[in-house]
């Protein structure tokens, strides 16, 4: 956490055939890394990267 990213950034790498790698969606600083509360009926938790936007979106 505390790591400032740009938009387009890689983020997270993939791990496994199912997944795909991960780029920041905009710029700002990583505020947290963990389990969140998935936005659906079953509510559980998910791996995340929480981003806390500059409202800049810088690009790499």
């Amino acid at each position: 956490a505390g790591q400032r990213v740009a938009k387009g950034e890689l983020i997270a790498r993939e791990h496994g055939v199912t997944s795909a790698p991960l780029h920041a969606p905009s710029s700002g600083t990583v505020a947290a890394i963990g389990g969140f509360t998935a936005p659906h009926a079953s509510g559980l938790p998910l791996p995340a990267i929480l981003l806390d936007t500059d409202g800049e979106e810088r690009w790499i």
